[in-house]
């Protein structure tokens, strides 16, 4: 069922999901299916209406925000002399074209390094825009990924003895809509989109799945095991909130 909500001016729509067996309200907001409500099957329209107007500001700020991010997207043109994030700072890139060679040769493979504060790519010049571009995106996720398990050491050194938990493994993976996951079993897989994000929110994100070691839960148990570790999580939580957007402008 779709439906609407106003905010100043603006009609905001909506898909309304209703469901038996859950007590509360909840609102997602995806670039693709816009602005879902899940409500429980028992609340009148009155009642739902007036909790969604009540949060039409954040839904409005939350929209636009996915907006300028699809815009970001949209622009990006993974050329020299572009912008890409690392760890919370930003670096040029600078694409170096290798020299295609004979066809009795098998042509060098793309490649990407970080130095001197920039992206450094090589890849053949008779690619065309699209093939250049999904060449970058893919060699720029490779690079997260393996710069952000050598992080990961470091920082699972850092808080494991201070948790007192181990886990089984910690790997970067592709993940559209968590910035980590943990499994029953130990596993824990974290967005490798945290690589573009500043140092400290990374760590909030791998301390707040390593307590799911010990609190499989968002329990007050889990919050105050969290807290003894980073004092600011609230903070840490909403920064990571708001900057979620801009990480997402990578690809």
């Amino acid at each position: 069922m779709t439906t609407t909500i106003q905010y100043r001016d603006t009609t905001i729509p909506y898909i309304l999901i209703k469901k038996p067996i859950i007590k509360n309200i909840t609102i997602s907001i995806d670039p693709t299916k816009g602005v879902t409500v899940t409500a429980p099957r028992s609340i009148t329209m009155e009642s739902l209406n007036s909790v969604l107007q009540k949060k039409s500001s954040w839904i409005a700020k939350k929209l636009s925000a996915i907006q300028q991010a699809t815009q970001l997207i949209d622009s990006k043109q993974y050329i020299t002399g572009e912008l890409f994030p690392y760890l919370g700072e930003d670096y040029p890139l600078t694409i170096l074209p290798q020299t295609v060679r004979p066809l009795s040769q098998s042509k060098k493979k793309p490649s990407l390094v970080f130095q001197d504060k920039h992206f450094y790519v090589a890849i053949p010049p008779d690619l065309t825009k699209y093939e250049r571009t999904e060449t970058i995106k893919c060699l720029l996720k490779q690079w997260y990924i393996l710069q952000g398990q050598t992080i990961l050491k470091d920082r699972l050194e850092l808080y494991c003895p201070l948790m007192h938990v181990q886990p089984k493994s910690v790997t970067f993976k592709e993940q559209k809509k968590r910035w980590g996951s943990c499994t029953s079993n130990g596993v824990i897989y974290l967005n490798w989109r945290l690589m573009t994000a500043p140092l400290p929110l990374l760590d909030y994100v791998l301390v707040h799945e390593l307590a799911h070691l010990k609190h499989m839960n968002h329990s007050k148990d889990f919050w105050s095991f969290v807290q003894t570790i980073i004092p600011d999580y609230k903070q840490k939580r909403k920064s990571l909130k708001d900057f979620g957007i801009q990480l997402l402008s990578i690809y």
